[in-house]
């Protein structure tokens, strides 16, 4: 990935000037194959955080995480409760970082009952973090 955005990938590359590249890092972060571990819950991988690493390097470069649909929001919530709730913070820690994702996503990703649940421990870390969105 460091050598595509070094020649000048597109990151954003989606209609309304988002990148399905972040998208697609969120939805299979929590892919595993390991099929022993039935639960899928609270995970934390090595595949997991290299999603991570990747989604910071496309918004360093000016990646924007701009869902075009809802279900876009909706499956990156899923794929997010599976994993271990230092995931969103350190998603969302990014998106403030760089500004590459609007509030308002940001909040609609966090809107349901058992993301709200996931990130209880950490909510107000998550509260500064949406203020530095745009």
């Amino acid at each position: 990935m460091r050598i595509l955005l070094k020649h000048g990938f597109e990151t954003n590359n989606q209609s309304n000037g988002g990148s399905s590249y972040i998208q697609r890092c969120l939805v299979h972060m929590s892919f595993v194959w390991d099929i022993f571990n039935r639960s899928r819950k609270n995970l934390s991988t090595t595949e997991g955080r290299g999603k991570l690493e990747i989604i910071e390097l496309l918004v360093m470069h000016g990646g924007k995480w701009v869902p075009e649909e809802d279900y876009h929001i909706n499956s990156a919530r899923r794929s997010l409760l599976k994993m271990s709730s230092d995931y969103t913070h350190e998603f969302l820690k990014i998106m403030a970082k760089y500004g590459a994702c609007s509030r308002i996503h940001a909040e609609q990703l966090l809107k349901t009952p058992s993301i709200k649940a996931l990130i209880s421990d950490e909510q107000e870390r998550i509260k500064r973090l949406l203020k530095k969105l745009p």
